[in-house]
């Protein structure tokens, strides 16, 4: 969708040809270094518009694909015992064009991610221009506020992530209806539960946003398990 958006030419079938192939050549490796028990990883597409020079496509240019490979750890105590969010002075610039796309500008969030003084379990919360939500520095974000499932509109800003997707399309199936719009930090203050999401960490209770503290919520719990038994598939 995004590659669209940007008017990059790419085939499916391509792509899923090249997943085959490096996850084949990644799996090989693996098991040379260490033995059969491969271990947890994460997969890493970047595609690129291509060779050229200027701001104007190169006549019949083909796009760039790069495959990434690295080890990672699973954080399970984040997952059980949650983390704390503390809110960037970094805000982030609103744009219809590039608003929820996981593209390749994101000096706003490595200029939020050099802010000192962070501790160790908490990530920053980063608001728009105008004072709006919009995500944790690597995560979606979600709350429950009488019972319905809240999250930023991301239409200007922000990562419209795909573990996002799936909660907003698994939510009917937990009785919850959503409302997605802008929200200032006051409604998310004032939410009964929080988590942050994304596709490799999956879900994380909020238990602290600024001085308002928070407990890991059912609804949190919920959508914890569903992902489980998702993935288990």
């Amino acid at each position: 969708q995004g590659a669209e958006r940007l008017g990059i030419p790419l085939k499916e079938a391509d792509l899923a040809n090249q997943f085959g192939n490096v996850l084949t050549d990644i799996t090989n490796e693996q098991v040379e270094l260490n033995g059969p028990e491969v271990g947890f990883g994460v997969l890493k597409l970047i595609v690129t518009r291509g060779i050229g020079q200027g701001y104007q496509p190169t006549p019949n240019h083909k796009h760039s694909a790069v495959w990434f490979y690295r080890t990672a750890i699973e954080q399970s105590h984040f997952r059980q015992n949650g983390v704390g969010l503390s809110v960037s002075p970094i805000r982030l610039s609103r744009s219809l064009l590039l608003g929820g796309l996981k593209h390749l500008n994101r000096l706003e969030y490595v200029m939020a991610g050099r802010e000192p003084n962070l501790p160790l379990d908490h990530q920053w919360l980063l608001l728009d221009e105008n004072g709006s939500v919009v995500e944790s520095l690597t995560h979606n974000v979600f709350w429950i506020t009488e019972g319905v499932l809240c999250t930023p509109d991301v239409s200007f800003c922000g990562v419209a992530g795909v573990m996002r997707q799936w909660i907003i399309e698994r939510a009917a199936q937990l009785g919850l209806s959503v409302r997605i719009t802008e929200y200032k930090l006051a409604d998310v203050e004032s939410a009964d539960e929080i988590f942050i999401c994304n596709s490799l960490r999956g879900i994380w209770p909020v238990t602290q946003i600024q001085h308002v503290h928070f407990n890991p919520g059912p609804i949190t719990r919920q959508f914890q398990c569903a992902i489980d038994q998702f993935w288990q598939q």
